[in-house]
């Protein structure tokens, strides 16, 4: 929910739901990949450029983030799918003793600027 107030606090309010569901669809994961580390920690960042918002989370994990096939019947393991649908452009790179999974979101639809 804050990310979803700091994005309309930001005049981008068309963006704000996306924002909302890509903080909590990466922050999940990150939570999960850290979840076995003696310190678990997670990281939440976003930035504007008042035309594209990023949603970056950073966790401990050195593990790589990766899109799993799911059957209709899985109750998880959509995430990423989610974030690549709804973001104009996704990645993660290494950061810091982990790794840091950042989306993309553009107020034209998905492309960027």
């Amino acid at each position: 929910m804050h990310a979803k107030h700091v994005v309309i606090e930001w005049g981008q309010p068309e963006l704000a739901d996306t924002a909302e569901l890509l903080v909590s669809e990466l922050v999940t994961n990150a939570v999960r990949a850290c979840a076995a580390l003696p310190s678990p920690v997670v990281e939440v960042w976003l930035a504007s450029d008042r035309g594209c918002v990023v949603v970056g989370v950073w966790d401990g994990s050195a593990d790589m983030p990766a899109r799993r096939e799911t059957a209709a019947q899985d109750e998880a393991g959509r995430g990423l799918l989610i974030i690549e649908t709804l973001s104009a452009d996704w990645g993660w790179y290494r950061q810091d003793g982990g790794k840091l999974v950042w989306a993309l979101l553009a107020d034209d639809g998905g492309s960027v600027p």
